[in-house]
């Protein structure tokens, strides 16, 4: 490995064991620069998409991740990481709304949070929501021909 190190092209990372779990954490700072909502994850992925969170409540491992926010100073920061021991270990910052944002919103809700602060000018305060759950994805293709969706509005147009 030492031959690859300086090339370019190349990148180290250090190896987490997945065996330890995968997580994702949403963290929403008011304007204040006060965190306001933060929500951790234990997920499972398919393609890539969280399809099963478990909600955790652990304030050693949420804390680091919080201090992290707000040293970026972003608005809402979505966290993934792993766990190596007692500590999250982040691998990637989003800094953007993510696809865990609506399963967080049962903890607590990032857009209407921002909608309240910058639109209507409220001060937010901090969610604390105790609440532990698992939520669950399931994708589900249907396939239907141009005469039955057709059927469906002419139905609908009927309400």
């Amino acid at each position: 490995m030492n031959d690859l190190v300086g090339r370019p092209g190349y990148m180290a990372q250090e190896w987490l064991d997945p065996a330890q779990g995968e997580f994702t954490t949403g963290v929403y700072l008011g304007d204040d620069g006060d965190v306001k909502g933060t929500c951790t994850f234990r997920r499972q992925l398919r393609h890539g998409s969280t399809f099963i969170a478990e909600r955790i409540i652990d304030l050693q491992l949420e804390q680091p991740l919080e201090d992290m926010a707000r040293a970026l100073g972003m608005k809402y920061l979505n966290i993934q990481s792993m766990r190596r021991g007692d500590k999250l270990i982040p691998f990637e910052f989003n800094g953007r709304l993510s696809g865990s944002t609506a399963m967080i919103t049962r903890v607590f809700n990032a857009p209407e949070m921002f909608i309240r602060e910058r639109l209507l000018g409220e001060k937010v305060d901090r969610i604390f929501n105790s609440d532990l759950f698992v939520a669950m994805r399931y994708y589900e293709e249907i396939y239907a021909t141009p005469e039955q969706i057709a059927a469906l509005k002419s139905r609908s147009a009927d309400l």
